[in-house]
């Protein structure tokens, strides 16, 4: 019998040191259920961010990131599940897929979904029995069907990113962050109208180009603050035309100033 839960984990700590920084993906589902933290998530289908009480649901195979708020307590259960191993248990759940999506959680659902990852932890035991498997694609079945629930109910849009050239627009303003990238620049890139560009980016992403630019800069800067460079080699490696701009850039986005940031870092 094939085996749906991966792994489990549990994560509490100020921040999160291991955000990937980029737009991902994986070959199974990643499932987190957050107590407590800010986040701003951006995956193939939607942009949007949460406070507090929350579930995030990562899609296989669908580009993904939560960016955590470096200076918030951040507290998650997080499971990874082979979703396709789940039909030979439970056929009905192929109906009940989801797309990538994150949806602020009452007390209520929170406890609920805290019961399942409870028993789930109970039954991801090493060696695997067939029982074990079975049990554990059972409860990922009902949990499933309870994340679906959520989705229905959640006021989001899903836009799909993935096999559009907005995806190509991400993939350019990841590679060449650190460039100066006018608009004009980036519609002659792509062979089209800035108007066109301009208004299919913030109708697929929520954000304009430049701030969605300005974002991919700060990731990439909370990577290099993390591996040591100084708040100025960190702005120069980022294209910021100024270590002040860079740190107005950085407090208005995180709350926290780089260098503040640098020193928490380094505590962890």
């Amino acid at each position: 019998m094939k085996v749906a839960l991966k792994n489990i984990e549990y994560y509490k700590g100020i921040g999160y040191s291991g955000d990937k920084k980029i737009l991902h993906s994986h070959t199974f589902d990643e499932i987190s259920l957050v107590g407590s933290g800010e986040i701003t998530y951006i995956s193939d289908d939607i942009i949007t961010k949460v406070s507090g009480k929350s579930l995030i649901c990562s899609k296989a195979y669908q580009l993904h990131n939560p960016y955590i708020a470096p200076d918030c307590l951040y507290e998650r259960h997080q499971i990874f599940v082979h979703f396709e191993n789940l039909y030979d248990a439970i056929p009905a759940v192929y109906s009940m897929s989801t797309p990538s999506f994150i949806a602020p959680l009452s007390d209520d659902e929170y406890s609920e979904l805290y019961h399942y990852f409870s028993i789930l932890k109970s039954v991801y035991v090493s060696p695997f029995t067939e029982d074990s498997v079975l049990r554990a694609k059972l409860i990922l079945g009902t949990l499933y069907m309870k994340i679906y629930d959520i989705f229905s109910k959640t006021d989001l849009t899903p836009v799909k990113l993935t096999g559009t050239y907005i995806n190509d627009v991400i993939s350019y303003l990841e590679t060449h962050f650190a460039e100066k990238l006018t608009l004009e620049d980036l519609a002659s890139e792509f062979f089209i109208s800035r108007t066109k560009l301009a208004g299919d980016f913030k109708k697929t992403t929520g954000m304009t180009v430049n701030s969605f630019h300005t974002l991919t800069k700060l990731k990439h800067a909370k990577y290099l603050l993390e591996s040591g460079f100084s708040v100025t080699e960190t702005a120069e490696r980022c294209g910021f035309t100024s270590s002040a701009y860079f740190i107005n850039t950085f407090v208005s986005h995180n709350k926290i100033t780089p260098y503040k940031y640098r020193q928490l870092m380094k505590q962890k």
